[in-house]
């Protein structure tokens, strides 16, 4: 191999950036299969630091939590078995979606897809299936009076600081007390995959608000830099995200509504340093930037491996 210009497919690559990138694209399946993912990977390289931005990316990318359908089908299974494990005899159970009424969002994928879970069958009708947290609040206010005790099953995609979950269980709870009922329904919550750290969030509205009797989801996703450095390799490790970072636009324009900060998403959403994708669902805002962010500091537009509306 002598050329030092090797055309893969297209843009030209040179031997440095092929002999870099390669290695992670034969061993990541999602990347490796994507082209766009792929083209985009050789323009993130282009972009860090050799020595000691790339390596980082690398880190980030070899401890990815990518949700293909196989996981996804295996996960969709756990919940599902779950769910049932809960029921109780003279009790009904609604599964409802965490999504606001007016929003599409992984909740109701999720919720979709879980309504055909082989565990499901004979136990729970289409009408027990509820597409929004407010739409569950009103099927609950249809059935007064009632003496069976009913539980809402919350479902979503994913659990990134907790703060979401937190802000409408609460609403939830306020909802049902306003009601008169609260003592007669049953709160759990299960997700696809969630945040580490968010387990603070999530024991709170259990242990201490007494706000969720139960949680289960079977994806456990760990803080991309936090969760996996001590120091001193911690802090040079933030250094190096946060000149990564400063690649980016400060803003993004949307097509309607308010432009997204960078600084609102540096480290993702609430520094929250997820590395997380279901798929081709909608990434959470949660994840790193520099895997989604549309346009670089010179507000030309990026290849990314990830997609973001």
């Amino acid at each position: 191999m002598t050329d030092a210009n090797i055309n893969i497919a297209e843009p030209v690559y040179d031997l440095k950036t092929i002999t870099s990138v390669s290695p992670i694209l034969e061993s990541t399946p999602w990347l490796k299969n994507s082209t766009p993912r792929s083209q985009a990977l050789f323009e993130l390289f282009k972009v860090s630091d050799t020595k000691s931005e790339w390596p980082l990316v690398v880190h980030l990318i070899n401890n990815f939590t990518y949700v293909n359908e196989d996981l996804f089908n295996e996960s969709k299974q756990k919940i599902a078995e779950r769910i049932v494990s809960w029921i109780k005899s003279n009790n009904v159970y609604y599964i409802v979606a965490m999504s606001d009424e007016d929003e599409a969002d992984g909740s109701q994928s999720l919720l979709q897809s879980l309504k055909n879970a082989e565990p499901f069958n004979g136990v729970f009708d289409e009408d027990d299936f509820i597409n929004s947290i407010t739409a569950g609040v009103k099927k609950i206010e249809a059935d007064m009076p009632f003496n069976q005790r009913r539980n809402i099953v919350l479902i979503d995609d994913f659990i990134g600081t907790g703060k979401t979950i937190k802000r409408k269980i609460e609403w939830l709870d306020k909802a049902l007390t306003k009601m008169g009922v609260r003592e007669k329904v049953g709160i759990r919550l299960c997700a696809l995959a969630y945040m580490s750290n968010s387990q603070q969030v999530i024991s709170y509205l259990m242990d201490e608000q007494k706000l969720l009797n139960d949680f289960f989801s079977p994806i456990v996703v760990n803080r991309g830099i936090s969760d996996h450095f001590n120091e001193p390799e911690l802090s040079q490790n933030m250094e190096l995200m946060k000149s990564l970072e400063s690649g980016l636009a400060e803003k993004v324009a949307r097509v309607r509504g308010k432009a997204l900060n960078l600084k609102d998403h540096n480290f993702g959403y609430n520094k929250s340093e997820a590395i997380y994708s279901w798929a081709d669902n909608n990434l959470p805002n949660n994840v790193f930037p520099i895997f989604w962010w549309a346009l670089d500091k010179n507000n030309k537009k990026r290849k990314t491996i990830f997609r973001r509306i």
